[in-house]
């Protein structure tokens, strides 16, 4: 039993390594371009607004929480909204207009031109 869980987690982590490995291949340069265009949205005064549903949801208030925070190396705050992180938002949105404008209206409020 045990040599069938351990089993299937190398296959779990062979996967993801290939998955990294693939990503490194396909993605650095749509994460550069992201990362540029954050650079450029930052240097200009606007924020990041993030969102996501379920576990993407948890991706975004990291990822927000790491450009609030630092990341890496000391450096000024990003200014950066998880809008999955105000449940009286979210559920009041939700009852009120539908799940499906959950996002919406909260980009409608704080969302201002040239924010990413």
């Amino acid at each position: 039993m045990n040599d069938d869980r351990a089993r299937a987690v190398q296959g779990i982590l062979k996967d993801a390594a290939r998955l990294h490995d693939r990503a490194a291949g396909e993605l650095a340069g749509a994460v550069v371009a992201v990362a540029d265009a954050l650079q450029a949205a930052f240097g200009s005064g606007a924020k990041v607004l993030i969102f996501g549903n379920g576990g993407s949801a948890a991706d975004a208030q990291h990822f927000a929480c790491e450009l609030v925070g630092r990341f890496l190396r000391e450096r000024r705050a990003m200014p950066a909204i998880a809008l999955t992180a105000d449940t009286t938002a979210i559920t009041a949105i939700a009852n009120d207009y539908g799940f499906d404008r959950v996002f919406v209206r909260q980009i409608e409020a704080h969302g201002r031109s040239g924010d990413v």
